[in-house]
């Protein structure tokens, strides 16, 4: 009983301090960097095409349209983070669309060449999506 605890407590603990329901998605925080600019930062993330992923970036993180980022200080991105199901980012997301899920896996595979994300979807159970592919109209570029 004590062994079952000492799992579960750290578990537990990690939950409350994220505030993350791990079945529920939560967006994604990354540290600004030297010189980075909203649209420097989204354009990282290939995030800068979509009028709406730097709407839901100021609304995110509080901020108006001609904020400035701190280096080294915290932003959510428009990009959702879900436990990957290990069968499809189709039964993952509930989507039908084999051309959405395409371009998010796509997505995925890119953010970690660019060594934006350690390590692949399979290998860590964790999808990235791009806001735009599931929350947003067709828009224009900003």
């Amino acid at each position: 009983m004590l062994r079952i605890i000492t799992f579960l407590f750290p578990a537990f603990l990690l939950l409350s301090l994220t505030g993350n329901d791990p079945g529920k998605p939560y967006y994604h925080k990354v540290k600004a960097e030297p010189g980075d600019a909203i649209p420097t930062l989204l354009k990282r993330y290939y995030l800068h095409e979509h009028q709406c992923n730097f709407d839901q970036f100021y609304q995110l993180n509080k901020l108006d349209k001609n904020a400035d980022l701190y280096i080294d200080k915290l932003y959510y991105i428009p990009v959702l983070i879900y436990n990957y199901n290990g069968k499809s980012i189709r039964s993952t997301l509930s989507i039908d669309s084999w051309e959405q899920a395409l371009r998010i896996k796509d997505y995925n595979e890119q953010i970690q060449s660019d060594k934006l994300r350690r390590s692949s979807l399979t290998a860590s159970g964790i999808l990235w999506v791009p806001h735009h592919e599931l929350n947003c109209q067709s828009d224009a570029s900003p």
